[in-house]
């Protein structure tokens, strides 16, 4: 019952909608064209540091405070570039320890 009298508004009265529901749209499409144009931009970034910087991973000592790209994140914009934490450190620089390049000298 309150669909159709909805439906039946919306019909008499379109003419007088019409403005609104073209700016709802434009606000709609202006919307999904910022978060896709953010979304590009973020993976731009991400790519470029994993090809470029950082590789995969980026290792650091123990710290109190959190680790970025940059090195500590004391002055930068917090979480933003904040990788993600390597669970099982221990074991992975056991690991590396035990391959036979890291134990030759230097020529």
């Amino acid at each position: 019952m309150m669909a159709s009298i909805v439906f039946r508004n919306v019909s008499r009265n379109f003419p007088r909608l019409r403005p609104m529901i073209v700016a709802l749209a434009a606000a709609v499409a202006l919307l999904l064209l910022g978060n896709s144009i953010s979304d590009a931009i973020n993976t731009g970034y991400r790519e470029l540091y994993t090809e470029y910087l950082t590789g995969h991973v980026t290792i650091s000592a123990a710290s109190e405070q959190s680790f970025t790209v940059f090195g500590s994140e004391a002055l930068l914009m917090g979480d933003f570039l904040v990788p993600p934490v390597l669970l099982g450190y221990n074991e992975l620089v056991q690991k590396v320890g035990r391959l036979p390049a890291w134990n030759e000298p230097p020529a």
